[in-house]
């Protein structure tokens, strides 16, 4: 063979296994590109739910009286429809907490850092009581999941509170998560959740009212309302009648007995890790249960009403539902799971043309999943 002939044998081989490198890559990537966009125009669908924890017994949810009949609903929302929300949602198990050797000391801590100098009373094993005559408080805490409540005789507080003598709102919140906060008592839940304030004044009988100014308020009202994160989801935590979880009184006079004169602190612990999936109840279904007043009405008050007042019943001639979204409900009581809600706000126009705050809530997990 000649030189000539040998080079040019060499030289298309080499071309041809550069084409073959080319059409195997080319056509690699190209499988790939296209697997990506079957992928992407089919994807797969997503897990069913798990139910794994079977039937979920639940609390009840504590509705006020309403005589509903010739009451009409509108669905005033932004765009005039029910929003898309999701279809399989998350049920959290809640700690059952039990009192270890530490529990009786922590609470006593915390009695102490409150102004507490008489000895506890155990009410049993897991409920401590200190009380004080003089100052007229009591300080009554669960060792166990260390939920309390603190209160003053209102009438005293009447007596030694001036008014106009408090903080400012802001100031009030800024404060009360100072305290939460110093006391080891403000999870992150509560941190990043939301805070609202009311100006509290006191009348003669020893019954708190709302104030009409800072400048006749003796009190400022901070509630905390918790959070829940599921996946990259935020959630509101609701309580009865949509109370906060957590609420504080502040005076502002710096004096640690009448500083923070009540307190009321109620968590339960979801546990994150120990979780299951289940059906969503239809939206829809659970519309028509808020709008033919099945759905328990949680918040029903004039928009000038003071909020301390007891409930009064109205007389309503239609509802507008302006928001609706998933949240979860957490009893005073402990329960064992944590459950989601769906919530309907809106606006309640009485017959007498007066307006009001409404709120209606409705399990959001398919009713076949919840034990009766």
């Amino acid at each position: 063979m000649s030189l000539k002939n040998t080079q040019y044998q060499i030289k298309h081989g080499a071309v041809l296994i550069a084409l073959t490198f080319v059409t195997y890559y080319t056509g690699k990537y190209a499988l790939k590109g296209a697997v990506a966009l079957y992928k992407f125009l089919n994807p797969p669908p997503p897990p069913g739910p798990t139910l794994a924890f079977g039937k979920i017994p639940h609390p009840e949810i504590k509705g006020l009286e309403l005589d509903n009949e010739g009451v009409t609903y509108q669905l005033d929302t932004v765009n005039g429809a029910l929003p898309q929300l999701p279809t399989t949602l998350t049920v959290f198990a809640v700690s059952n907490p039990e009192p270890d050797l530490l529990s009786g000391a922590k609470a006593r801590n915390l009695a102490i850092s409150l102004g507490f100098k008489s000895q506890q009373k155990e009410l049993s094993k897991t409920e401590y009581l200190w009380e004080e005559s003089a100052t007229t408080r009591q300080f009554k805490i669960n060792i166990a999941s260390g939920n309390f409540t603190l209160t003053t005789d209102s009438k005293v507080l009447n007596q030694k509170l001036k008014a106009g003598n408090t903080y400012s709102e802001m100031e009030a919140v800024t404060r009360a998560k100072g305290l939460l906060s110093g006391k080891g008592l403000l999870p992150e839940t509560i941190a990043q959740g939301i805070q609202k304030t009311t100006l509290v004044a006191i009348d003669e009988n020893g019954n708190p009212q709302k104030a009409s100014s800072l400048s006749t308020a003796q009190l400022v009202k901070v509630d905390f309302y918790r959070n829940l994160q599921v996946d990259k989801t935020i959630y509101p935590v609701f309580g009865q009648n949509k109370k906060a979880n957590v609420s504080l009184y502040l005076s502002g006079t710096g004096e640690q007995e009448i500083e923070t004169p009540l307190i009321y602190y109620t968590t339960w612990n979801p546990v994150q890790e120990t979780q299951a999936t289940y059906p969503a109840k239809l939206l829809a279904t659970a519309w028509e249960e808020a709008r033919t007043g099945s759905a328990p009405i949680v918040e029903l008050r004039l928009k000038d009403a003071d909020p301390f007042a007891k409930f009064k019943k109205l007389n309503l001639e239609k509802v507008f539902i302006r928001d609706v979204y998933l949240a979860y409900f957490e009893d005073s009581e402990i329960q064992d799971f944590m459950i989601p809600i769906y919530v309907f706000e809106g606006e309640a126009q009485t017959t007498d043309n007066q307006r009001a705050y409404f709120t209606a809530f409705s399990w959001a997990i398919d009713k076949e999943w919840l034990r009766d």
